[in-house]
């Protein structure tokens, strides 16, 4: 038996689809480029402070943060977890209550 950290990419965009698909009928959250503008806007962080502390390249982060993609791979989604603090199941839901703010 495998345990969870070995899940595979592939897996891991399953499982967040699943969360995602839960969600259907119930209020969803910010789009995840404009939660990440307010996470970085709240740790009155630049890009280039992000792209310090996250280690992912520009390019990726900047696809991020114009809307053009999400994060594909688990690691990422761990990373910006752990770089603003907040629960993984808050950047998949792009959750402000979830990640500790109030609207």
């Amino acid at each position: 038996m495998r345990d969870h950290l070995s899940v595979t990419c592939n897996e891991f965009s399953i499982a967040k689809n699943d969360i995602k698909s839960q969600m259907s009928g119930q209020t969803v959250g910010l789009p995840f480029y404009k939660l990440l503008e307010h996470l970085e806007r709240s740790k009155n962080w630049s890009e280039k402070d992000v792209l310090r502390r996250l280690s992912v390249p520009r390019t990726t982060y900047r696809s991020w943060r114009d809307g053009t993609s999400e994060p594909s791979k688990r690691i990422y989604w761990i990373k910006l977890a752990e770089t603003f603090g907040i629960p993984v199941e808050a950047l998949i839901r792009s959750d402000l209550n979830l990640a500790g703010f109030r609207r």
